[in-house]
């Protein structure tokens, strides 16, 4: 005859694995499989900022902008607002600016549009250096910043215009690329 006291640790272990199976099963995550919709952003951020840092621990660059976003399955970064101060040697090399910008995280470049400014500070009694567009890109791999549309450049009370720009910051070098008109002031 079987007594009752002696299935009932039989049974527990039964009952506890039983339960253990179903946890298991309710606990794991399963993606739905459900395509996001290419057409809306994946997230959006706000106050969006980042830094990115030398090998020495100083600043390098830093990317801010009132509303960020990004399709889903895209490189692409939008932003809203945007501003890219570029530094050397932890001073600032130059800032970048535009009402509407976008920022490739694969190939690091930054096009920025719609009012878009350029500013270089002045170095060594030198005055700052402004330009003024519809559009500039950024590479922030080569440190170069472009234009090939019309642009407005003021150095201190000197004012350029020309079709296009190209600065490279690693030779300091400003250049005009074609049409060029100058009101030089002393």
């Amino acid at each position: 005859m079987i007594r009752p006291h002696r299935l009932f640790p039989i049974a527990l272990v039964g009952l506890m694995a039983m339960l253990a199976f179903w946890l298991d099963q309710i606990s794991r995550w399963s993606p739905s499989g459900k395509e996001l919709d290419p057409s809306r952003p994946e997230y959006t951020v706000d106050d969006f900022s980042a830094t990115r840092f030398d090998a020495q621990g100083r600043i390098q660059e830093r990317l801010v902008a009132k509303q960020g976003w990004q399709f889903p399955k895209q490189p692409d970064l939008h932003l809203r607002e945007a501003v890219l101060d570029s530094y050397q040697a932890g001073a600032l090399a130059y800032r970048a600016a535009g009402a509407i910008a976008r920022y490739n995280r694969q190939d690091g470049i930054a096009f920025l549009e719609q009012k878009a400014h350029f500013f270089k500070p002045g170095a060594a009694g030198q005055p700052d250096t402004h330009v003024y567009g519809s559009r500039i890109t950024i590479n922030t791999r080569t440190r170069v910043a472009s234009a090939k549309t019309p642009v407005e450049i003021h150095y201190g009370e000197s004012i350029a215009n020309a079709i296009g720009f190209e600065y490279q910051q690693q030779k300091g070098l400003l250049r005009l690329l074609s049409h060029a008109r100058v009101k030089y002031v002393q």
